[in-house]
């Protein structure tokens, strides 16, 4: 039998060792489940403002397909959402420096973008777009039309549309564009 005042207390520093192991892993998984938690949030953000952002661009295009449009309402200012940026005689199209949907000045005044009208639920603000009239092009690009001022069915209206959606933070943006074809 030992006796106890031979006994150097090496259990002890055993078991200290052992809780300090345990201690530095549990604190490790702690900080990969804080870091996966932060990922698959900012994923859910992004996701957010991409549906958004996607939303508002099928709202842009369903505006152009059921608005008949007159030059008039286009302004090289992007009054109302509707952008366009050609000579005197109209076209061809001179792309601004920078591009209308380039900066914030089109998307911090609500007088120079259009706002998606419905609801999206979870985001910190509307999702908007802006449509720029691009010109005139060919219906069919098999064919070589007359003239834009000739027949109606060889022409098409050519946008740009340019929507940007937001997620459920200020850093979660995103911007799409589609360009879009209206038959004459």
């Amino acid at each position: 039998m030992m006796d106890m005042k031979q006994q150097k207390g090496a259990a002890l520093v055993i078991s200290l060792v052992i809780l300090l192991i345990m201690t530095i892993i549990g604190l490790q998984g702690m900080s990969g489940t804080t870091l996966e938690e932060r990922m698959s949030r900012n994923y859910r953000d992004s996701q957010m403002s991409f549906q958004a952002a996607e939303t508002a661009l099928r709202d842009g295009e369903n505006f152009v397909q059921t608005t008949l449009f007159k030059m008039s309402d286009y302004s090289d200012t992007c009054t109302n959402g509707l952008c366009f940026f050609g000579g005197a005689s109209g076209c061809p199209v001179e792309n601004p420096i920078p591009p209308a949907w380039e900066g914030t000045t089109n998307w911090n005044d609500s007088s120079k973008h259009k706002e998606y009208t419905g609801t999206i639920t979870g985001v910190i603000a509307k999702p908007k777009y802006i449509i720029e009239f691009q010109c005139y092009v060919p219906t069919d690009p098999n064919v070589t039309p007359s003239s834009p001022e000739g027949s109606d069915y060889q022409w098409s209206e050519m946008y740009r549309i340019t929507a940007l959606g937001f997620g459920a933070t200020p850093t979660s943006r995103t911007m799409l564009q589609s360009t879009y074809k209206k038959p004459l």
